[in-house]
């Protein structure tokens, strides 16, 4: 019995990971060319914390301030970010979303949310509720 759970645990764990890269591999949009993993964690990183320094940007991320530079700078010149300097520092860059960032960030969300959608489709009504109730009870512990 304990082997029988064993073995169905760990097919069950495979299986989610297959899924979850299913779902990343369809939806993400660093894996679908649109942005590097540091533009993107930079985005959200400025979305949850509100505006930074290009030094706050390094260390929330754990990379370089020329790092950080470099990636604000190009996103600056697509829009996605505004940058300024610092009245009484001019060293001092702080770096914010600007509207269309936000609203690239919100765009990408809900292609994620396609994405996951879509991959459900296989499943009938009957079966998705029963997903819904397990996963439910999942988030509960």
């Amino acid at each position: 019995m304990q082997q029988d759970l064993e073995g169905i645990t760990g097919s069950l764990v495979d299986a989610l990971w297959q899924f979850w890269r299913l779902w990343r591999q369809v939806s993400h949009p660093v894996r679908k060319g649109k942005i590097t993993p540091e533009q993107y964690w930079l985005l959200k990183r400025l979305k949850h914390a509100g505006p930074l320094t290009i030094g706050e940007l390094a260390e929330g991320l754990g990379i370089t301030s020329s790092s950080a530079t470099s990636a604000t700078k190009r996103l600056a010149k697509i829009g996605l970010v505004k940058r300024d300097r610092q009245m009484d520092d001019e060293r001092v860059v702080t770096v914010d979303l600007t509207d269309t960032g936000r609203e690239m960030l919100e765009q990408w969300a809900n292609e994620k949310r396609a994405a996951l959608a879509s991959l459900l489709t296989p499943l009938t009504l009957e079966e998705r509720h029963l997903l819904l109730k397990l996963i439910n009870k999942i988030n509960r512990m």
